[in-house]
């Protein structure tokens, strides 16, 4: 029942973006809004406007079990923080006026900090302050290159772009300069890269492999 002067929205949740496990809450990312299961209590909690959050229209979500939030990046750009039961609205990116895309495609959390994929680069967050603490741009002689996916392994970050891989080390005082930024593999023609991950120091890439009239995809493994 809904008590007189409340609202109760009615979203889509056949859809799904991202799902991840937080504790004991498994929280799914539809189309407009995140849900999240106890499985301690067996129930399930909706998290959209009506209980606070700034949008609707999720592009992704993540976890950052270190600090026990929950990220969640929308559509336009606009960025919600839920940690503890409180929202966080980081609207920096959203209103700010830049040349191109602002999309955000993936995010990374590591440490204090969670790392969104966007099509002009890498916007880095500060969990503990909740503001936005860097930039970096992907940009050379006027050519954008969107960032899709990243991770961190050892004391490098990885960052994937469709025919690029580029790293750089995470501590380099100049790592916004992306002239600083490693090329680690490149290719227009036969690969298309679509995600990067790594496990015990491991690094694993996923690409789309075009040969003629047929594609598949592969895993790169890289033990070095």
């Amino acid at each position: 029942n809904i008590s007189i002067g409340s609202w109760q929205t009615h979203f889509n949740y056949e859809i799904g973006k991202n799902v991840f496990l937080l504790d004991d809450k498994l929280f799914f990312a539809g189309e407009r809004a995140v849900f999240y299961i106890d499985r301690t209590e067996n129930t399930i909690q909706y998290l959209d406007k009506t209980q606070g959050f700034s949008d609707v229209s999720i592009a992704c979500i993540a976890t950052s079990e270190q600090k026990n939030a929950l990220i969640i990046a929308y559509e336009n750009s606009n960025i919600d923080i839920y940690h503890n039961g409180s929202i966080f609205n980081i609207p920096e990116l959203y209103t700010k006026q830049i040349t191109g895309s602002k999309n955000i495609n993936s995010i990374y959390c590591h440490g204090n900090f969670a790392y969104l994929a966007c099509d002009f680069g890498i916007v880095c967050i500060n969990l503990d302050k909740k503001i936005i603490s860097d930039t970096w741009r992907f940009e050379e002689n006027d050519i954008q290159y969107p960032v899709l996916n990243l991770t961190i392994c050892r004391d490098s970050v990885y960052a994937v772009t469709s025919n690029a891989i580029f790293s750089n080390k995470l501590n380099f005082s100049q790592i916004n300069d992306f002239s600083t930024w490693n090329q680690e593999f490149f290719d227009t023609t036969k690969h298309i890269f679509t995600n990067i991950a790594a496990l015990d120091n491991i690094l694993f890439c996923a690409a789309q492999i075009v040969q003629k009239d047929t594609s598949f995809n592969k895993i790169y493994v890289n033990k070095n």
